[in-house]
């Protein structure tokens, strides 16, 4: 994510999108304990470390649209 931001920055990029995911730490926080804590951090790895990757592009100036598409549980139903 740094890389990606620095070459928008230095590349001059008008805009950049950039594929993201929600911080769940806002709505569990850490010291909830109903969802375990990893590394003293994250509570979903793979969502809050994209989150964080946000300010990076904010740090660096890029105008940066943040996509952040979600998930969704499916569950199964008779039919």
């Amino acid at each position: 994510m740094r890389r990606a931001a620095r070459a928008a920055e230095a590349a001059g990029a008008d805009h950049v999108i950039w594929s993201t995911l929600e911080d769940t730490r806002e709505h569990i926080p850490l010291d909830d304990d109903r969802m375990p804590t990893l590394l003293g951090t994250y509570k979903v790895p793979h969502f809050d470390a994209k989150a964080e990757a946000d300010q990076v592009f904010v740090d660096a100036g890029v105008p940066t649209t943040f996509l952040r598409t979600t998930f969704f549980w499916k569950t199964s139903s008779a039919c």
